[in-house]
């Protein structure tokens, strides 16, 4: 099987993760999550029956570095959060943390094949299923809102600063899209590196539109650079404590569960 459907009678799909991400954004029926982590699915184009294309990997092919992949966003969750924050200009609720590290487990993030110690942030936001952007806040200046502020149709509404709050950071709320289902994902993370020195990591920005056959076609996007030294250098200035919530989520969902 070279191609699959996502719904009987429609259009065929490359089978590649790549093209599974960008048609349906690993939402539900297409990416079903159980104890075992994702499980993705799609049509056979000849019978038209469901069949994996993805299964998920098993705790039990995990290797040392897997293990100290996923300590290190457990004990550094904040940091993680903070940089795809940073990257995206996505403002990250309490919820939203809740989603991306059981999004994170569910994947496995700590066990793909490009995951390294330096880029645990950005692979856990590839990780991360795609969230409707109706109603989310982002910041000023950030690539989503450079993204978005000039899309007819959409209508970003500036948030007054909380009482008493020193920060400088203005956010804006998405309150108008015009079309009911856009879809943020934050996808396609690559790297380039011929030499230690010379190291170049990327990102995409996706965001997506329903194409009226169940899945979705790419909306706009943009892939931008990331500093592949982010995450160290956040996590050797060593004065980083995350909010309480957020630790507790960490304890919570970024952990092993021995069955």
């Amino acid at each position: 099987m070279i191609e699959v459907k996502y719904h009987k009678g429609n259009k065929a799909h490359e089978i590649s993760r790549k093209d599974s991400v960008k048609a349906t954004n690993e939402l539900a029926p297409y990416m079903v999550v159980d104890k075992n982590g994702k499980n993705a699915y799609a049509i056979c184009p000849l019978c038209e029956n469901p069949d994996y294309i993805m299964e998920p990997r098993r705790p039990e092919d995990m290797t040392q570095l897997n293990k100290d992949i996923l300590q290190s966003a457990h004990d550094h969750f904040g940091e993680c959060l903070y940089i795809i924050s940073k990257i995206t200009g996505l403002y990250i609720s309490n919820n939203l943390a809740e989603k991306t590290a059981t999004d994170y487990m569910a994947h496995p993030g700590y066990m793909t094949y490009d995951v390294t110690r330096e880029n645990i942030p950005y692979i856990m936001g590839c990780c991360l299923t795609g969230i409707y952007i109706r109603g989310r806040v982002i910041m000023e200046n950030s690539p989503l809102y450079n993204m978005l502020k000039n899309v007819d149709g959409i209508h970003l509404e500036r948030l007054e600063p909380r009482e008493n709050s020193s920060s400088k950071i203005v956010k804006y709320r998405i309150n108008e899209i015009p079309y009911k289902g856009l879809i943020f994902h934050l996808m396609n993370y690559r790297f380039e590196a011929n030499t230690t020195e010379k190291l170049k990591e990327y990102v995409t920005i996706n965001i997506s539109i329903p194409d009226g056959e169940g899945t979705f076609d790419t909306f706009m996007s943009q892939e931008i650079e990331l500093d592949p030294y982010f995450f160290n250098k956040l996590i050797n200035k060593g004065n980083w404590k995350a909010n309480d919530e957020i630790q507790k989520i960490a304890d919570k969902v970024l952990v092993l569960r021995h069955r």
